[in-house]
C-alpha cells in the first residue's frame, strides 16, 4: 500500500511537466510598421528557440505559462507570457544603438542602405508602406532599413532575377518596342512580375497582358530574353535561351520562398538559420510547327524531342557523349540542330 501511494504521489508531483505544449505563432514589426527578419525568439524557461522569417513570421512550441524573450541587435527586448495557442503581434522598439538601423554590410560604417539593395535579398522591401506591391499596383520602396541578428545568415537566393535594376526595353502587345534610357527595370522570378522605375524608389509592376516580351541587360550588356507564352505559363515569363529558325529553346524559372526552419532546446539546433529563395528551373523546346515539349536532362527524352532529326542529333551526342547533359548542353545542341 506504501509502495501504490508513493507512486501515486509520484505522479501527482510529475504532472505539472507532462502538459501538452502550446504552439505560439505570429509577426514581428517596428514602431513603423516594418516587418521583422532574423529576431530570435526564445522560450526564456527551457531556452528553447527560433527566427523569424523574412516577412517576419514566426512558429514556436513552448510549455504552457511560459514566457517567450524576442530579440534584435538595434531594438529593445521584449519579454511576452504566454499561456494558450496563440498568434501574436509583437511590436520592438528602437534602442538607438544602431544609426540608422543599417544592415550587416553597412553597420560598421554607419552608412545608410541604398534603395537598390532592396534586391539583394536581406531587405524586407513589403512593409505597411508598399502592401499595394501585393496588389499588382504601385509599390513604395521607403529607404528604410533594419538591424540583422549575428546568429542568423542573410537570405540566401532573391526573388528579382538580378540583385539591382537594370537597362532594357519592352515589346507590347502590339509589337512597338518601349526604350528609354531613364527607364530601369526588373523581374520578379516569384511572382512573374516585370518591375519599372525611373528613380530607384518608386516602382510600377507592368500589366503582363500588355507584354509580348521584354529584355533586360546583364552587366556587360549581353540581352536576356523573356517571352509571354500561355501554352507553357499563363502567369511567367519563359526566358529564351536559343532563337533559331527551326526550334527554339526556352527556361521557365519558378522561384519559392522557403523559411528558415532553425530550432534549438539550447543543446542540440537543427534545420537551416537562412531564409532561401529558391529556383525550379524547367526547360521547352518548340519548333518551327509550334510545337511545344518539356525537355529533360535526359538522352531518352531528347532523342523523342527530336525524332524528325535523329540522324543529326546522333551527330551531336556522338561528338560530346562526355560531356554532363545541364543548360549549356542543352543550349549548344539546339544551336547545333539549327545550323
Amino acid at each position: 500500500m506504501k509502495q501504490f501511494v508513493y507512486i501515486f504521489l509520484s505522479l501527482v508531483t510529475l504532472t505539472p511537466f507532462v502538459h501538452a505544449q502550446i504552439n505560439v505563432t505570429g509577426t514581428v514589426k517596428n514602431e513603423k510598421g516594418i516587418f521583422l527578419p532574423f529576431v530570435f525568439v526564445q522560450e526564456k524557461q527551457i531556452k528553447s528557440g527560433t527566427f523569424t522569417d523574412s516577412a517576419g513570421n514566426f512558429n514556436i512550441k513552448v510549455n504552457p505559462n511560459a514566457s517567450l524573450l524576442f530579440s534584435l541587435k538595434g531594438y529593445a527586448d521584449t519579454t511576452i507570457n504566454v499561456n494558450a495557442d496563440e498568434n501574436l503581434m509583437i511590436v520592438l522598439r528602437n534602442d538607438g544603438s544602431l544609426k540608422n538601423n543599417s544592415s550587416a554590410a553597412n553597420r560598421n560604417l554607419n552608412q545608410d542602405v541604398l534603395v537598390s539593395d532592396a534586391f539583394s535579398g536581406h531587405m524586407n522591401t513589403v512593409s505597411s508602406y508598399n502592401t499595394a506591391y501585393n496588389e499588382g499596383g504601385q509599390m513604395q520602396f521607403n529607404g528604410s532599413t533594419f538591424a540583422i541578428a549575428r546568429e542568423k545568415e542573410e537570405t540566401h537566393g532573391s526573388r528579382y532575377y538580378y540583385k539591382d535594376w537594370a537597362k532594357g526595353y519592352v515589346i507590347n502587345n502590339r509589337k512597338q518596342k518601349i526604350s528609354n534610357p531613364s527607364l530601369l527595370f526588373n523581374y520578379n522570378k516569384v511572382t512573374g512580375d516585370l518591375l519599372l522605375t525611373h528613380d530607384k524608389k518608386t516602382a510600377i509592376i507592368v500589366d503582363r497582358d500588355q507584354i509580348n516580351s521584354f529584355t533586360l541587360y546583364d552587366a556587360i550588356d549581353r540581352e536576356h530574353t523573356f517571352e509571354m507564352i500561355p501554352q507553357i505559363d499563363k502567369v511567367h515569363f519563359a526566358e529564351v535561351l536559343v532563337n533559331g529558325d527551326k526550334y527554339k529553346l526556352y527556361k521557365l524559372t519558378k522561384t519559392k520562398f522557403i523559411p528558415s526552419n532553425f530550432t534549438t532546446n539550447g543543446i542540440v539546433s537543427s534545420g537551416n538559420s537562412y531564409d532561401e529563395y529558391a529556383d525550379g528551373n524547367i526547360y521547352y523546346l518548340i519548333s518551327a510547327d509550334g510545337q511545344i515539349q518539356k525537355l529533360e536532362m535526359k538522352q531518352k527524352t531528347i532523342k523523342r524531342a527530336f525524332e524528325k532529326d535523329e540522324k543529326k542529333l546522333e551527330e551531336f551526342l556522338s561528338n560530346n557523349n562526355s560531356r554532363e547533359i545541364d543548360e549549356s548542353f542543352l543550349k549548344d545542341m539546339v544551336i547545333y540542330m539549327n545550323n
